[in-house]
């Protein structure tokens, strides 16, 4: 799934990667490569496609998804907290999903 920005919330026009769903928010990956929720309401959807191996939830309140792989409870408090784990395994899945990190540089597309 990709969006791109309605308003001057993050860079206007540009694309991001959604790597999880939380209610009414997003999680993109924004400019400096941190997986930040962002409401809907600041994007248009530019493609819908959900992949298969997210895993949803549903915690009595709110649904969400998040890919396979990073669907672990508490993993981005982890990653916030800055454990070795979590900052390797989303660097693991953004390099799968064609982007990798450029250190105080942010996210940029894999260079084929």
């Amino acid at each position: 799934m990709k969006v791109s920005v309605k308003k001057n919330a993050l860079t206007p026009e540009k694309e991001y990667l959604v790597v999880g769903l939380y209610g009414e928010d997003f999680r993109i990956v924004n400019d400096r490569g941190e997986p930040i929720l962002y409401h809907l309401s600041l994007f248009t959807i530019v493609d819908s496609d959900i992949p298969n191996d997210w895993i949803w939830e549903f915690d009595g309140e709110v649904y969400s998804a998040s890919p396979a792989k990073l669907a672990i409870r508490g993993f981005y408090e982890d990653y916030f907290d800055k454990k070795e784990y979590a900052l390797k395994l989303f660097d693991e899945y953004l390099r799968e999903v064609g982007l990798y990190r450029v250190k105080s540089k942010g996210i940029d597309e894999e260079k084929k």
